[in-house]
């Protein structure tokens, strides 16, 4: 009896640790768009290895992780991206699918400016990813260009 007792005393606290180590991991999860949006902005362009698990196979033009990173340094090392401020203007989501819209303050070798974003999200299970990203409008020197709409 008391073997009986201890089995199923150890099955219980297997379960519960298993469940508390998934119930962790899915708190990490980004579950809302704008969670990956703002890690994003936070890890762009600094932090690429973090920034890549926030994208899609699309967003990357099905290249793997290292190699996008490595295109991407490339490109970065010499525009000196940095994101200065951020602020999120607009969420629509409609189901599997989101777009964000960004105002930012950006630094660049040119100097600074301010751009509106679009970030165009998908929710792969419970997970979003960033499919695109693209720029509407950017203030630069004092003058305004509207890209796209």
């Amino acid at each position: 009896m008391r073997h009986v007792y201890f089995t199923v005393l150890g099955s219980v606290s297997l379960l519960l640790m298993v469940w508390s180590a998934a119930h962790v991991q899915a708190e990490d999860v980004h579950t809302t768009p704008s969670h990956v949006v703002r890690e994003w902005l936070q890890s762009y362009p600094h932090n690429l290895p973090q920034a890549v698990t926030l994208t899609s196979s699309d967003f990357r033009e099905d290249l793997p992780p290292d190699e996008w990173i490595t295109q991407r340094e490339s490109v970065l090392n010499h525009i000196r991206l940095q994101y200065l401020n951020s602020q999120i203007l607009k969420e629509e989501i409609n189901g599997n699918r989101a777009v964000i819209e960004v105002k930012v303050l950006i630094s660049t070798i040119i100097g600074k400016q301010i751009q509106l974003e679009q970030y165009n999200l998908s929710r792969y299970c419970s997970v979003w990813l960033l499919e695109k990203v693209g720029v509407l409008e950017e203030r630069f020197f004092r003058h305004t260009m509207v890209l796209s709409r």
